[in-house]
């Protein structure tokens, strides 16, 4: 905890490091309220017309905080291995387990992901999991600057 903290002050002593990250903060809020006020979906979803492997996951976690376990899992049904990559993340940054085992951990992470996220396209489409690429502003712009 204390090495963490050491490298915070260390980060934050650097005047481009603020400046650079109060720049990605500022668009990262711009982005969210651009597309909060336009009320777009996903972003991903919104270009392409085809949902991320991670679209749900926000909604399936507020049921989960609910104790609405079963609509949690219809929205995302990974939706329990958010704690617990935090906590590997947690125990990685105080140096607890190896960045051996860590990249191991994110490995098989993303291996499981992106596997739910195959079945989710294939089996289990619904208003949570979509594929239609003819939707995508992408496609569309290709459709009509290209033909």
């Amino acid at each position: 905890m204390n090495s963490l903290k050491n490298d915070l002050k260390a980060f934050l002593k650097n005047r481009d490091n603020i400046k650079k990250s109060i720049l990605v903060l500022i668009l990262f809020v711009l982005l969210y309220f651009i597309f909060v006020v336009l009320a777009l979906p996903c972003p991903i979803l919104f270009a392409t017309g085809i949902s991320c492997p991670g679209c749900g996951m926000t909604r399936a976690c507020i049921r989960a905080v609910r104790f609405d376990f079963r609509t949690a899992f219809f929205y995302h049904p990974l939706w329990w291995t958010l704690p617990v990559a935090a906590i590997f993340f947690i125990l990685y940054q105080s140096k607890r387990i190896s960045y051996k085992v860590y990249q191991r951990f994110l490995k098989i992470f993303a291996a499981v992901f992106l596997i739910t996220y195959g079945i989710r396209l294939l089996f289990f489409q619904s208003s949570v999991i979509v594929w239609k690429p003819q939707n995508g502003i992408l496609p569309t712009f290709f459709r009509l600057f290209l033909h």
